[in-house]
């Protein structure tokens, strides 16, 4: 063997080391100190952070402009599980009916999830893929909080850890969200 890959003990880590391992001729060793970061603080002090950014020149975006979206991907969503297609459609009916009053604009990151979370050592970055928008931060949380839905829908074990993460940020910025 040639070198070393270090990888999470997480299964979806190993499983992404692997491939690349057998390709090179690599040694895998895993290594707890990668194991998940606090996502739920870091998303939090983001949304406190991005509440304070000046977006001048920034594409404004809200829920008017996502809904379009929204209903695109609720069809693709019922194809694959009517049911859950059905529910999405609900949630995008009641954004449609009662969207975000948007009293906090501010730096907007449609790609806001927990995959794209960083910490920096000295606060949170957001790896963004669609480009900064203005727009009420409750678009940027809840993307956030379906990628933690989606991350605990497929990884069951982790269920306490992303109830955990989900709870920080609405905590962290319940002064910036509207909740209810």
């Amino acid at each position: 063997m040639s070198g070393v890959i270090y990888a999470s003990p997480l299964a979806r880590a190993r499983d992404t080391a692997a491939p690349v391992a057998r390709s090179r001729d690599l040694e895998i060793r895993l290594d707890e100190d990668l194991l998940e970061f606090d996502s739920g603080d870091l998303a939090g002090q983001w949304l406190d952070a991005a509440a304070s950014v000046g977006t001048d020149g920034l594409e404004r975006y809200g829920p008017q402009q996502m809904l379009p979206d929204l209903a695109n991907w609720c069809a693709v969503i019922s194809a694959a599980d009517p049911a859950l297609g059905a529910h999405a459609a609900e949630l995008v009916r009641g954004l449609r009916d009662d969207p975000p009053s948007g009293r906090t604009q501010g730096l907007l990151q449609l790609s806001f999830s927990v995959n794209h979370l960083v910490d920096l050592g000295d606060g949170p970055g957001v790896l963004d893929w669609d480009g900064p928008r203005h727009g009420p931060l409750e678009l940027g949380a809840g993307a956030f909080l379906a990628t933690l839905v989606r991350l605990a829908s497929q990884h069951p074990e982790l269920s306490s850890d992303t109830a955990a993460a989900a709870a920080a940020p609405l905590a962290a910025a319940d002064d910036l969200l509207e909740t209810s």
